[in-house]
Protein backbone atom coordinates (compact mmCIF):
# COMPACT_ATOMS: atom_id res chain seq x y z
CA UNK A 1 0.00 0.00 0.00
CA UNK A 2 1.50 3.40 -0.75
CA UNK A 3 1.71 5.88 2.01
CA UNK A 4 -1.13 8.74 1.51
CA UNK A 5 2.19 11.43 1.59
CA UNK A 6 3.21 9.13 -0.97
CA UNK A 7 0.32 9.55 -3.29
CA UNK A 8 -0.52 12.90 -2.11
CA UNK A 9 2.66 14.16 -3.91
CA UNK A 10 1.99 11.41 -7.08
CA UNK A 11 -1.34 12.84 -7.38
CA UNK A 12 -0.05 16.72 -6.85
CA UNK A 13 0.08 17.09 -10.93
CA UNK A 14 -3.11 15.77 -11.94
CA UNK A 15 -4.64 18.23 -9.24
CA UNK A 16 -3.06 20.89 -10.23
CA UNK A 17 -2.90 20.52 -13.65
CA UNK A 18 -2.82 23.98 -14.99
CA UNK A 19 0.29 24.74 -12.67
CA UNK A 20 2.15 21.36 -13.44
CA UNK A 21 1.82 22.56 -17.03
CA UNK A 22 3.40 26.39 -16.15
CA UNK A 23 6.25 24.39 -14.18
CA UNK A 24 6.58 21.85 -17.26
CA UNK A 25 7.27 24.87 -19.75
CA UNK A 26 9.55 26.33 -17.21
CA UNK A 27 11.73 23.09 -16.84
CA UNK A 28 11.28 22.27 -20.39
CA UNK A 29 12.74 25.68 -21.63
CA UNK A 30 15.43 25.69 -19.22
CA UNK A 31 16.98 22.11 -20.46
CA UNK A 32 16.53 23.40 -24.15
CA UNK A 33 18.79 26.97 -23.63
CA UNK A 34 21.07 24.63 -21.60
CA UNK A 35 21.53 22.27 -24.81
CA UNK A 36 21.01 25.51 -27.37
CA UNK A 37 22.52 28.34 -25.46
CA UNK A 38 21.56 30.50 -28.44
CA UNK A 39 18.32 29.73 -27.67
CA UNK A 40 18.54 32.19 -24.77
CA UNK A 41 18.52 35.12 -26.56
CA UNK A 42 15.73 34.04 -28.18
CA UNK A 43 13.22 33.33 -25.38
CA UNK A 44 14.28 36.51 -23.23
CA UNK A 45 12.64 39.79 -22.72
CA UNK A 46 14.77 42.29 -25.01
CA UNK A 47 13.11 45.58 -25.14
CA UNK A 48 14.39 45.72 -28.72
CA UNK A 49 13.10 42.51 -30.25
CA UNK A 50 9.81 43.14 -28.41
CA UNK A 51 9.97 47.43 -29.88
CA UNK A 52 10.86 44.99 -33.30
CA UNK A 53 6.89 43.18 -33.14
CA UNK A 54 9.00 40.19 -30.80
CA UNK A 55 5.49 40.38 -28.91
CA UNK A 56 6.09 36.44 -27.59
CA UNK A 57 9.22 37.34 -25.26
CA UNK A 58 6.92 39.25 -22.81
CA UNK A 59 5.64 35.39 -21.94
CA UNK A 60 8.60 33.08 -22.52
CA UNK A 61 10.84 35.73 -20.82
CA UNK A 62 9.05 34.65 -17.87
CA UNK A 63 9.77 30.97 -18.53
CA UNK A 64 13.40 30.83 -18.41
CA UNK A 65 15.95 31.93 -15.43
CA UNK A 66 19.37 32.67 -15.32
CA UNK A 67 20.70 29.11 -13.66
CA UNK A 68 19.26 26.30 -11.50
CA UNK A 69 18.93 28.40 -8.40
CA UNK A 70 16.72 30.88 -10.39
CA UNK A 71 14.27 28.45 -11.68
CA UNK A 72 14.07 26.18 -8.14
CA UNK A 73 13.26 29.48 -6.18
CA UNK A 74 10.49 30.59 -8.28
CA UNK A 75 9.04 26.65 -8.65
CA UNK A 76 9.41 26.70 -5.09
CA UNK A 77 7.29 30.31 -4.70
CA UNK A 78 4.73 28.42 -7.35
CA UNK A 79 4.12 25.83 -5.64
CA UNK A 80 3.84 27.81 -2.54
CA UNK A 81 1.02 29.86 -3.50
CA UNK A 82 -0.76 26.90 -5.09
CA UNK A 83 -0.52 25.39 -1.56
CA UNK A 84 -2.02 28.91 0.27
CA UNK A 85 -4.92 28.98 -2.61
CA UNK A 86 -5.69 25.41 -4.10
CA UNK A 87 -7.89 25.75 -6.98
CA UNK A 88 -8.34 29.30 -6.62
CA UNK A 89 -5.08 29.32 -8.90
CA UNK A 90 -4.36 25.90 -9.87
CA UNK A 91 -7.87 25.96 -12.34
CA UNK A 92 -8.25 27.74 -15.69
CA UNK A 93 -9.21 30.85 -14.34
CA UNK A 94 -6.15 31.05 -11.96
CA UNK A 95 -4.22 30.07 -15.71
CA UNK A 96 -5.89 33.01 -17.83
CA UNK A 97 -5.10 35.16 -14.74
CA UNK A 98 -1.33 34.11 -14.85
CA UNK A 99 -0.95 34.80 -18.42
CA UNK A 100 -2.83 37.77 -18.44
CA UNK A 101 -0.42 39.12 -15.42
CA UNK A 102 2.71 38.03 -17.32
CA UNK A 103 1.54 39.83 -20.59
CA UNK A 104 0.89 43.18 -18.90
CA UNK A 105 3.40 42.93 -16.47
CA UNK A 106 5.75 42.58 -19.13
CA UNK A 107 4.26 45.10 -21.14
CA UNK A 108 4.10 47.72 -18.41
CA UNK A 109 7.76 47.05 -18.28
CA UNK A 110 8.24 47.58 -21.34
CA UNK A 111 6.57 51.20 -21.54
CA UNK A 112 7.14 52.77 -18.22
CA UNK A 113 10.46 51.39 -17.67
CA UNK A 114 12.19 51.61 -21.10
CA UNK A 115 16.03 51.38 -19.15
CA UNK A 116 15.48 47.85 -18.36
CA UNK A 117 16.84 46.26 -21.58
CA UNK A 118 16.68 42.59 -20.36
CA UNK A 119 15.41 39.91 -18.34
CA UNK A 120 14.44 36.43 -17.70
CA UNK A 121 12.51 34.64 -15.02
CA UNK A 122 8.60 33.70 -13.31
CA UNK A 123 8.90 36.44 -10.08
CA UNK A 124 7.04 39.31 -11.56
CA UNK A 125 4.41 36.42 -12.42
CA UNK A 126 4.48 35.24 -9.00
CA UNK A 127 4.09 38.44 -7.35
CA UNK A 128 1.44 39.60 -9.40
CA UNK A 129 -0.54 35.87 -8.88
CA UNK A 130 0.06 36.36 -4.96
CA UNK A 131 -1.47 39.65 -5.22
CA UNK A 132 -4.39 38.54 -7.57
CA UNK A 133 -5.45 34.96 -5.53
CA UNK A 134 -5.55 36.94 -1.96
CA UNK A 135 -7.52 39.68 -4.01
CA UNK A 136 -10.20 37.23 -5.47
CA UNK A 137 -10.11 35.34 -2.18
CA UNK A 138 -10.32 38.47 0.22
CA UNK A 139 -14.83 38.12 1.10
CA UNK A 140 -13.42 34.10 2.08
CA UNK A 141 -10.70 34.77 3.94
CA UNK A 142 -10.37 38.36 4.86
CA UNK A 143 -7.84 38.90 7.63
CA UNK A 144 -5.13 36.37 6.26
CA UNK A 145 -5.40 37.64 2.88
CA UNK A 146 -4.79 41.31 4.04
CA UNK A 147 -2.02 40.55 5.79
CA UNK A 148 -0.51 38.75 2.81
CA UNK A 149 -1.17 42.00 0.65
CA UNK A 150 0.26 43.99 3.77
CA UNK A 151 3.24 41.86 3.54
CA UNK A 152 3.55 42.19 -0.14
CA UNK A 153 3.09 45.16 0.10
CA UNK A 154 5.98 46.24 2.19
CA UNK A 155 8.15 43.58 0.64
CA UNK A 156 7.73 45.09 -2.92
CA UNK A 157 8.09 49.15 -1.05
CA UNK A 158 11.52 48.13 0.62
CA UNK A 159 12.73 46.50 -2.70
CA UNK A 160 12.18 49.84 -4.77
CA UNK A 161 13.59 52.03 -1.47
CA UNK A 162 16.88 49.31 -1.14
CA UNK A 163 17.50 48.02 -4.19
CA UNK A 164 16.85 44.77 -4.08
CA UNK A 165 18.63 41.61 -1.87
CA UNK A 166 22.17 41.34 -2.77
CA UNK A 167 22.46 37.54 -1.80
CA UNK A 168 19.39 36.50 -4.26
CA UNK A 169 21.60 38.67 -6.72
CA UNK A 170 24.71 36.44 -6.20
CA UNK A 171 23.15 33.08 -5.95
CA UNK A 172 21.08 33.95 -8.94
CA UNK A 173 24.19 35.63 -11.09
CA UNK A 174 22.31 38.93 -12.25
CA UNK A 175 20.35 41.78 -10.56
CA UNK A 176 16.89 41.03 -8.88
CA UNK A 177 14.37 42.75 -11.16
CA UNK A 178 12.46 44.78 -8.87
CA UNK A 179 11.13 46.78 -11.48
CA UNK A 180 9.76 43.14 -12.42
CA UNK A 181 7.96 42.81 -8.77
CA UNK A 182 6.44 46.20 -9.09
CA UNK A 183 5.01 46.03 -12.53
CA UNK A 184 3.98 42.14 -11.70
CA UNK A 185 1.84 43.08 -8.26
CA UNK A 186 0.55 46.07 -10.13
CA UNK A 187 -1.06 43.97 -12.91
CA UNK A 188 -2.52 41.27 -10.08
CA UNK A 189 -4.99 43.75 -8.75
CA UNK A 190 -5.58 45.05 -12.04
CA UNK A 191 -6.48 41.18 -13.66
CA UNK A 192 -8.03 40.90 -10.08
CA UNK A 193 -10.01 44.09 -10.87
CA UNK A 194 -11.17 42.92 -14.34
CA UNK A 195 -11.71 39.35 -12.91
CA UNK A 196 -14.17 40.92 -9.99
CA UNK A 197 -16.24 43.08 -13.04
CA UNK A 198 -16.32 39.96 -15.06
CA UNK A 199 -17.84 37.66 -12.42
CA UNK A 200 -20.18 40.44 -11.48
CA UNK A 201 -21.14 40.85 -15.19
CA UNK A 202 -22.19 37.21 -15.56
CA UNK A 203 -24.71 37.53 -12.96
Amino acid sequence: MIPAPIRSVCHWPKRHLPISLIIGLCFISQFTWLIFPELKELLAFNHQAVERGGWYRLISGAMIHTNGYHLLMNVAGLVAITLLFGKTVSSVRGFVAWLSITVLSGLAIYLLVPEVKWFVGLSGSLHGLLAWAALTQLPKHLYSNIALLIGLTIKVVFEQVTGGDTGTSELIGARVLIEGHLMGALSGVVVALITQILIRLKK
